[in-house]
């Protein structure tokens, strides 16, 4: 308990010494809402007045990741994030927050699909260039991710209709499990933009509901548009009826129930009100209505699941025009099918660090006190402050009886080798060198091993390759650790070795490479000695 309760007074004087002005939200809409284990990030949009903006929030959730008692941080300066407006935003596997697309000028215009890198422990972004051949800019983009990637459909280059606004029937795609870069897919079968995109892992397919096409009108929604990955297919929805949309959310729960909310019939209408469900696990989709008297018209606002099955909808327009933009944002509960009245966010203090900043936390996946990105701080169990004492002190007891048993173990050992009289030439006789320089190639193949002392060659002197090593900031280069796999070029990785099959973040096949700040291979004479003993100690295994 007192350790969960230092941590989180540290995160408070953090916030308090760093953060000293409060201020209201500015309203917006076609902005994103993304939660990241327990805290919510809102990003971007358009404000009152038709400019896409950078401002950015950070959504601290309460207990049990509920909204109630949650704290609101304006990290816009903090965090850095490009100007867009109806862009996307979606988590790698390294739970990196990744905003691409959208709209950055008015007239608006396409971000050259760009994205914007998001930490969500140190609070910065990095912009990315990721502009590819083929792959158009735009915004209004339908974005899902499925186990291992995300995927763009549609939008266009501009936020105007007809030709002049450019509609998309563009699919497009990046890996989140290694370096972002784009990748094209199968084309959607209508240029469509402002429509929702769900993964659906039940039937393994994208299902696409709404939008806006190329002349101004809305897409009927009592038929799905559906994609594998492999083929596009349309799929019927009967049930209650409803209005044809754009400019809507839909949010999918744990159970495969899709939730749509809001959005407008056609340009310059009221936006809706109502809620709908559909059961995707049902062998028959059909929608339900769900009787919600007290929601407020939305459009173009963000919606995003809460760890306590609630959907906070945040922003968005609530008249015909976009001066009608709002901060309000209002809860659904999906259990209990009952909604809370849209509200003012709380008020916001500006951010100049981390609020996760000084707490002893390390953002090093290897580092015991490592922190998942957005994860609660207190780490969501209570630890005494008694235990803690006396599991360092059990720890560190065993960590010095660890290193005294590798002390006797190695002491014994070079004895062993020294009485058996097998050292004559020392480690570093020039009979053990190679030609080249490496175990194997001339240096392996003059001791004409048979085949019993090959296996045994083979268990007791296999050099392993070093594990990869976390690279956090590759802006410096660690030359004390080999760095055996390539990323992808990810976040702007210089330093990347493709030549022994290292791809997209797998492991490459080089053993001991090291690089310089220069991206060359760096070998020290520590790694040279160590083959050159290894060939020795071959040579006087096989000598007796």
């Amino acid at each position: 308990m007192k350790s969960s309760i230092s941590i989180m007074m540290a995160i408070a004087v953090c916030a308090s010494s760093s953060s000293m002005l409060v201020h209201a939200q500015a309203p917006t809409s076609g902005h994103t809402a993304t939660l990241v284990d327990s805290t919510v990030f809102i990003h971007g949009g358009l404000g009152a007045d038709g400019n896409p903006t950078n401002a950015a929030y950070s959504i601290r959730l309460g207990e049990g990741g509920a909204f109630k008692g949650s704290n609101v941080l304006d990290i816009t300066k903090l965090a850095g994030f490009s100007t867009r407006a109806l862009h996307s935003s979606v988590l790698s596997n390294q739970a990196m927050m990744v905003n691409c697309g959208g709209f950055d000028a008015v007239p608006a215009t396409a971000h050259k699909m760009s994205c914007d890198i998001f930490n969500p422990i140190k609070y910065t972004s990095t912009t990315m260039n990721m502009t590819a051949f083929l792959v158009n800019s735009r915004g209004g983009m339908a974005v899902a991710v499925s186990p291992d990637k995300a995927f763009y459909f549609g939008g266009s280059l501009t936020s105007a209709t007809g030709a002049p606004g450019g509609f998309s029937t563009d699919t497009n795609l990046i890996k989140l499990d290694a370096g972002l870069g784009w990748r094209s897919d199968i084309a959607m079968p209508v240029a469509t933009r402002y429509h929702t995109a769900t993964w659906i892992q039940s039937i393994k397919s994208f299902v696409i509901l709404g939008g806006q096409i190329e002349a101004g009108t809305a897409v009927a929604m009592n038929v799905a548009t559906t994609f594998s990955g492999v083929t596009w297919s349309t799929r019927p929805i009967a049930g209650d009826p409803v209005s044809a949309r754009f400019g809507h959310t839909a949010v999918q729960d744990d159970n495969g129930n899709i939730y749509i909310y809001g959005g407008q019939t056609a340009v310059n209408m009221a936006p809706l009100n109502d809620v709908y469900v559909l059961n995707t696990a049902a062998p028959t989709w059909a929608w339900k209505k769900i009787a919600v008297p007290t929601a407020e018209p939305r459009a173009f606002h963000a919606s995003v699941l809460l760890n306590d099955n609630t959907i906070l909808h945040t922003f968005g327009q609530a008249g015909p025009g976009q001066d009608s933009v709002v901060k309000k944002v209002s809860l659904f509960n999906t259990v209990a099918g009952t909604w809370s009245p849209a509200e003012d966010l709380p008020l916001a203090t500006i951010a100049t660090e981390s609020p996760i900043k000084g707490t002893g936390i390390s953002n090093n996946p290897k580092d015991p006190k490592f922190q998942h990105p957005g994860n609660d701080p207190s780490g969501g169990e209570e630890k005494s402050g008694k235990g803690g004492v006396i599991g360092g002190a059990i720890g560190g007891i065993a960590a010095v009886a660890l290193l005294v048993a590798g002390f006797i173990f190695y002491r014994k050992r070079q004895a062993r080798r020294h009485s058996n009289g097998s050292v004559a030439a020392g480690p570093y006789s020039k009979h053990s060198a190679s030609a080249s320089g490496q175990i194997g190639g001339a240096g392996r193949s003059s001791l004409h091993l048979e085949d019993g002392d090959k296996s045994k060659l083979g268990r007791s002197f296999t050099i392993r390759q070093p594990a990869p090593a976390y690279v956090d900031d590759n802006s410096v280069q660690d030359l004390k650790h080999a760095r055996p796999y390539d990323d992808g070029g990810y976040n702007g990785n210089q330093y990347n070795d493709r030549s022994a099959g290292g791809y997209g973040g797998e492991p490459a096949v080089i053993e001991y490479e090291l690089t310089d700040t220069s991206g060359h291979r760096y070998e020290p004479g520590s790694v040279a000695e160590r083959k050159r003993y290894v060939e020795e100690q071959q040579r006087q295994l096989m000598n007796g």
